[in-house]
């Protein structure tokens, strides 16, 4: 930096200060120390208009206060090297990138339209493949997570159809959007070995809502809402983070809808066992009613039978058996005729 200082090389000066400030996050991940020496250096290239010492500190700034999760100042320091850019475009410099960095804040901040927005901004302005790679990814990411599958695909699509993507794509985004991939083809077996093998880090969350959205596991999904809120705001922080505002009351929809299905079948299972008791009840009621009917025609019909029979007993002249009685009148006969005779 004083070799590039004293050989008035302001280029090399302000990359040593981009290298001093990486230097410091690195070795003792001080963020606070690394910040204010990049904004010190950042306002002694705005007192002698170094312009590229500007955009690039106002680069590095981005990139520090988004690794701290301060995503609303990264999106800031981004925009103003955005403006300085379109306000001294650069052949060695693809505008893109900036819009890139843009996107990809908006992305984390879980706000997808402004992730989509400004991809598509990117896109339209981007010369460079790598730039254009890197844009087409965070769309396809963005449109997946707004359920939007007919557009992901064609972004990813063309995502893929870059040679040189790996070069604008970090490798945790790179494993996200494929996962996210197969859960579009319904490869479910797929998802779980990638999400056992890839290293996909903070962008799990991501995919654990959009998978679970998909099957309809909806207390997990927003068990993963709650774990990204705690990550980025604290767990003191009970709303959640904005892009998540609609798709948790959509959820919380869901489940409310799940528990009054639920609530609805237990009414319909509990009225139907009644239902079933009911019958129950009258086929016993029946059975009762046949047998006591049955009861009351064998008791009558035996009635009946004692009756005739006394009936025919009554209309006998003797109670003996009609082979004797008819043996006993022959005998009778025989006498008298005997006594005659003699």
């Amino acid at each position: 930096m004083l070799y590039a200082k004293e050989h008035n090389r302001i280029e090399h000066f302000y990359t040593g200060v981009s290298l001093r400030t990486t230097f410091l996050v690195n070795s003792s991940a001080n963020y606070a120390a690394a910040i204010d020496y990049q904004t010190k250096m950042l306002d002694y290239a705005k007192k002698h208009n170094h312009l590229y010492g500007i955009m690039t500190g106002l680069v590095s700034l981005g990139n520090m206060h988004r690794s701290c999760f301060q995503l609303v100042q990264a999106i800031d320091a981004y925009k103003q090297a955005l403006e300085l850019n379109k306000k001294y475009p650069s052949r060695f410099h693809d505008i893109g990138i900036d819009y890139k960095r843009i996107a990809e804040c908006y992305f984390i901040a879980i706000n997808f339209e402004k992730t989509l927005e400004m991809a598509n901004l990117g896109l339209a302005l981007s010369k460079s493949e790598v730039s254009i790679g890197g844009l087409q990814c965070i769309k396809a990411l963005a449109l997946f997570m707004l359920d939007r599958d007919a557009e992901f695909i064609k972004a990813y699509n063309a995502y893929k159809s870059h040679t040189n993507v790996a070069l604008g794509v970090l490798p945790h985004m790179a494993n996200c959007v494929e996962v996210m991939k197969k859960i579009y083809d319904a490869d479910y077996a797929a998802v779980n070995k990638m999400l056992t093998h890839e290293n996909i880090g903070g962008y799990i969350t991501y995919i654990d809502v959009a998978y679970n959205k998909r099957i309809k596991n909806y207390p997990r999904v927003l068990d993963a809402m709650r774990r990204y809120n705690i990550l980025a705001y604290g767990e003191s922080n009970e709303a959640f983070a904005p892009g998540f505002m609609q798709m948790g009351s959509a959820v919380t929809n869901n489940l409310a809808e799940l528990d009054r299905r639920r609530a609805a079948n237990e009414n319909s299972r509990l009225e139907l066992t009644r239902i079933n008791l009911e019958l129950t009840k009258t086929q016993l009621e029946l059975y009762l009613s046949r047998d006591s009917q049955l009861i009351a025609n064998t008791a009558a019909e035996s009635q009946r039978l004692t009756y005739n029979n006394q009936r025919l007993l009554a209309s006998c002249p003797t109670r003996l058996p009609h082979s004797v009685f008819c043996a006993r009148q022959a005998w009778k006969r025989q006498s008298r005729t005997a006594y005659v005779l003699l």
